[in-house]
Parts: C-alpha cells; structure tokens; sequence
C-alpha cells in the first residue's frame, strides 16, 4: 500500500492537471516502476508525505520519516495531529482543510525550541490529491529554507545598511562646505550638492547631465581638459587649480580633487570632484610674489649701498693715505735732510740731540709708509689680491710678529675693485685677530679659485673659542660684523667654526664673474 501510494504522490507532483481533471491518481503497472520511484523521491531534498481524507499519514518519504524521527511502519495510519504535534496542527489546522477542499496551501512555517527561538525555517505546500476510492486527500512537501532566510535577512541587513550608508554619505556631502560633483567620463553631471548648486547659481535638475565646460574660465580650459586627461587606472587622482565663475559672475579660484573611477579593461566611467575656494589664498600667493620682488628690489639696492659704501670708504682711505704720503711725508724727507745739515754744523754737545731726532724722523716715516699700506696697499691696485697676500706675510712678520705660511693659486681672479678690497680687509682683519687673541705665532692661508668662486682659508691653532651662534655673528671678531653682511649683500659667504683648545678656521667664500662684471673692473 505504501509503495502505491508514493507512485500516487509521484504523479500528482509532475502534474497539476492530474490533481483538477482526473481526480485520482494513476496506478503502477509493474513492481519495478514503483521501486524506483520510492526511489526517486527519497532522493529529492525535500519532505514528502501523504495524508488521507481521515488525516491518516499513507506516505512519508526518507526526509519527511527523519524529520519526524519516525519510521514509515510508525507514522502509517497515524493521524496528523499526533505525528505534527498539537501545537504545530493548531497553526496549519486551517490550510489543512483548505487541502482537503480541493485548494492547494502554501505557506512558511518555522521550527522553534522550548524558549521560543526559531531554529529553522520551512516552506510547505498542501496539494490535493484525490485517493482510490474517490475521498480527497493531500501531498504535503515541505523543503527547509533556513539558509535562504538567513541569506535573505543578510541581504536585507545589507540593504538596509548600504541605504543607510548612502544617506549618511549623501547628508556628508550636503554638510561639506566644498561644491561636489560626480561626473561621467565624458564630463556630464551627475550629481551635484546643494554648495555646488549655490555657489554657481544653478539648481541640482539644471546641473544634471550639462557640460563641466562653460563653467570654467576660458584661459583655463585647454590646461583643465590636458590635465583631466591625466586620469588613469594607475594615476586616479588629478588635482587641478583654475579660475571660475560663480552664479553671481565673479571669479574665484579653486582647487580641484578629481578622483576617476574605472572599469576593468581601464576606461574611465566617473569623476568625482571636490572643490575648494583658495582665492585667499591666490591673493596672499601674489602679495607674497610681490613682497619677495620688493624684497629683492631692496636687497638689490642694499647690495648698491654697501658697494657705493665700500668704494666710498676705500676713496677715503686712498685720499687719507696719499694725503700721508704726499704730505707728511715730503715734510719728514725735508726735516730728515734739514736734521743732516744740522749735524753738520752743530757743535760736538749738540751732536747727540740731532742724531736722536733724526731717529725719530725715521722711525716716524716708516711708520707713515706702513699705515699708508694698510690704508690702500698700493699693490692691491697694481697687482691684485694673490700679489697683495704675498705682500702681507711679510708685512705681518715685520709689523705683528706673526709668521704666515700662504698657499695659493698663482694666477690673478677675476676680483673686482670692491671684491679685493673686502677680501683684503678681512684677512688683514683676521689675521690681527689671531695675534691679538690666538696667543699663537703662526697662522695658514689657502686660496683657491673653483667653480666660478673664490675660496679662501685662514686658520690658526691657538686658543679657539665656543661655536659662534647667529645671535652673535654681529658681535664677535671686532669689526668683521659690517665686513660679514657687505660679503653677503654681494653673494658671498663668511663662516667661522672654532671650539676652545682647537683653533679656528674662518671660510670666505666669493662669486668672480657676476659682481666682476656688475662693476666693470677686476683686481
């Protein structure tokens, strides 16, 4: 009877028409067609059972016995409500009886424990089929949906969650105070936020599907569009600076964020744009431009004062040197030849004191003849610098006691007037120092010309003294503050480095051919 009864279920689960037109189910002919169709169904992943017109179970295939945890020998000729459960028939008492008019059921059910939890989920369905002898019974299949559900409720959460999401990101973009805009890659609008729509006059309906282009200076355009162009898979961010117009015809500057976003074979399917106000900015950028040309401006015109300076106080000492030597000079020649007629004459008592200030004449025009020569060495004017390095080692041994050991290129730099005459002045200056501080009697000079400058050296191995700070550069070394900055103001360089017990070395670093040239005259 069992094994009929499947064959019956069979045929009323391939065909609808069986269960309305014929009203009963066709039988087997043969042992064999209804073994395989137990079978089959056992087979299905589905719950299959049938129900009499008395609500006895007839059939329940392998599914529908291990859901119930029952055997067929078990539930056969069970009534439904002892194999279902009370509380469960309860529920489906009413689809049931829809079945058994002739009605097909379908309808969710879920499985839950003793607290109430849902442990699974079902989909049943109640199809009428009438038996043998004429009385209407019902197919009940049932297949656990659990994992759609669960699947289903994720894809929902994620809905859910992309929806909210989309309308956090879109009350974001509303908030932000930079006009946003998505574009296709052809640059038609997307989309715009209510910034954008305002800041250029326009609503979000006018903005959608119109063109980037006539909202962009024209001078601009042609560098916009080259650098849009830019985008690609491996450089998707352009950031771009141009002029606009606002809604109210003023223009701005802005900058640009264009994000591009791609398919997979690398075509550009959107922009995103975020823009951003900088013409303060701008405006700052060309008063800056315009500060740094007036500073230059008035570090050129410093540079022009410390030259016209230099040269005026290197006139002076010229003038005050030739005043020495024309002058007092002659004067102490005639009283020096004044002094020898006078010994010639004089008595022998008178002899001594004639003879005393004849000492005194010489002593003081040698004296004259040295400080006409730190005045304006006339070699540096003949000969230039290297030659008035080599006059100064003597000079400083005879003078100072210091024995200077010098090291130089044998050719003449290309030094102008000003050059030589500061270069000369602070190595004269330096190497007073060094005696007079150093507590040493030799110092090292080394100039070298290289790469269009000329570098100079002077170093001793005496005392030292600490690290000079920027905060005394203007202070140290008696009188080299005003040498310093007029080294500077004309593109040179001076730096000290020195530590206590360690000597010193002062660097001086000096350009030949652009100041040579801005003069007009070399040493």
């Amino acid at each position: 009877m069992v094994r009929l009864m499947s064959l019956r279920i069979k045929r009323a689960l391939q065909s609808r028409n069986h269960q309305t037109s014929k009203g009963k189910c066709r039988t087997l002919r043969t042992r064999a067609d209804v073994s395989m169709s137990d079978h089959i169904l056992n087979r299905l992943p589905l719950m299959v059972g049938y129900w009499d017109a008395s609500l006895r179970n007839r059939y329940g295939n392998d599914a529908y016995q291990s859901w119930f945890g029952a055997s067929a020998k078990q539930m056969y000729g069970k009534p439904i409500e002892h194999i279902l459960g009370e509380h469960y028939y309860a529920r489906v008492k009413d689809n049931v009886r829809q079945a058994l008019a002739g009605k097909p059921q379908r309808l969710e059910s879920t499985l839950t424990d003793s607290a109430g939890n849902i442990q699974a989920y079902f989909l049943v369905q109640y199809l009428p089929c009438p038996a043998p002898n004429g009385s209407r019974g019902f197919i009940a299949v049932g297949m656990d949906i659990t994992d759609y559900k669960q699947k289903d409720a994720l894809i929902q959460q994620k809905t859910e969650e992309l929806i909210s999401s989309e309308a956090r990101y879109r009350a974001v973009v509303q908030d932000q105070t930079e006009v946003i805009s998505r574009l296709t890659g052809d640059g038609r609008y997307l989309f715009t936020n209510e910034v954008f729509c305002r800041f250029f006059g326009k609503t979000s309906e006018e903005m959608r599907g119109s063109n980037w282009h006539p909202l962009v200076y024209s001078e601009d355009f042609e560098r916009v569009k080259t650098e849009i162009s830019q985008l690609s898979p491996s450089n998707p961010v352009v950031m771009i600076e141009n002029r606009v117009y606002s809604g109210e015809g003023k223009l701005y500057w802005m900058q640009f964020s264009n994000r591009g976003t791609f398919d997979e074979a690398g075509n550009l399917l959107e922009i995103q744009s975020v823009g951003r106000d900088i013409s303060e900015r701008k405006r700052a950028e060309v008063a800056l431009n315009e500060a740094n040309a007036d500073l230059r401006a008035s570090l050129a015109q410093l540079r022009k004062l410390s030259i016209d300076a230099t040269m005026a106080e290197a006139r002076e000492r010229r003038a005050i040197a030739d005043d020495l030597h024309d002058d007092i000079g002659q004067a102490l020649h005639i009283i020096r030849l004044k002094l020898d007629q006078l010994r010639q004459d004089c008595r022998p008592d008178q002899l001594p004191h004639i003879q005393a200030l004849q000492t005194i004449a010489d002593d003081t025009s040698r004296n004259i003849r040295t400080l006409t020569a730190e005045l304006h060495p006339p070699v540096l004017k003949q000969l230039g610098l290297i030659a008035t390095l080599k006059w100064i080692v003597p000079e400083m041994a005879r003078v100072y006691g210091l024995t200077v050991h010098l090291s130089c290129d044998e050719h003449k730099p290309p030094l102008s007037d000003v050059q030589a005459i500061l270069v000369y002045r602070t190595v004269r200056e330096l190497l007073i120092n060094i005696v007079r501080h150093a507590g040493v009697n030799d110092a090292y000079i080394d100039a070298r010309c290289a790469q269009d400058r000329l570098h100079l050296r002077i170093t001793d191995h005496g005392r030292g003294m600490q690290e000079e700070t920027p905060s005394a550069k203007q202070t140290h070394h008696h009188g080299l503050a005003s040498v310093r900055e007029r080294i500077e103001y004309m593109g040179g360089q001076l730096v000290i480095r020195s530590h206590p017990g360690s000597g010193t070395s002062v660097w001086i670093e000096m350009p030949l051919e652009t100041i040579a040239q801005a003069d007009g005259s070399t040493a």
